[in-house]
């Protein structure tokens, strides 16, 4: 797995008339593990789609593992998990889970169902796994997302509010599950939420964006 190193250089996105994110810039280690906190509207959400590729920046630079990175090239460099879900309706649960693995060539189709499994299992799945996502609540929707997102073998994960949609039970679940998965440790993980306890526990680093400029970035721990 190649390492997620990712450095911010003045990004600006603009929108129509609107400029959403101005003149961010920070720094990501590699395996560091990231929040990023802000009022509804701050440009969180903007920000993680632009690190993932998914949203075209205006100016300014973003550098992984010192290199520049396009918008196609970070599309294959991280994996977001979207605050909607976005599963595939037509695949069942089991499917959706092992999808990132099997159809990018990581696994065979067989292991990645397997691994697939073992996480439902993790994520009190395992009565689901043969269902389409429409048979499942929101929550069930939030943690089959999470599982498909840690199959990917990307170097950088991304979660735009992951514990939206789940009891405290399965918050608590997940945050075991980041800080205790061997396969995470190395990863670089940068987390878009609202809820600063979340934040407190389950990364190293918050960063503040207010207005679309960041206004604190402070170590934790």
């Amino acid at each position: 797995m190649n390492k997620g190193q990712m450095n911010v250089q003045n990004l600006t996105v603009q929108m129509k008339d609107k400029v959403i994110l101005k003149d961010i810039s920070f720094a990501v280690e590699a395996g560091e593990t990231i929040a990023i906190l802000g009022p509804s509207g701050s440009g969180k959400s903007t920000l993680i789609r632009t690190l993932a590729g998914l949203q075209k920046k205006t100016d300014g630079d973003i550098l992984v593992n010192g290199q520049s990175t396009n918008e196609k090239e970070l599309l294959k460099i991280g994996t977001l998990l979207f605050q909607n879900f976005n599963l595939f309706k037509n695949l069942k649960v089991l499917e959706n889970v092992a999808s990132p693995a099997w159809l990018s060539g990581q696994l065979k189709k067989e292991e990645a169902l397997e691994r697939a499994s073992d996480l439902l299992d993790y994520f009190h799945l395992s009565g689901q796994k043969s269902v389409f996502p429409a048979a499942l609540s929101g929550g069930q929707q939030q943690r089959v997302a999470i599982a498909r997102a840690i199959m990917s073998d990307a170097p950088i994960l991304f979660f735009d509010e992951p514990t939206s949609a789940l009891d405290r039970e399965n918050w608590e679940n997940l945050l075991n599950y980041l800080s205790e998965s061997p396969a995470l440790k190395e990863r670089t993980k940068v987390f878009v939420t609202h809820e600063v306890e979340f934040a407190k526990r389950v990364a190293n680093r918050s960063i503040t964006i207010q207005d679309g400029r960041i206004v604190k970035d402070e170590k934790q721990g």
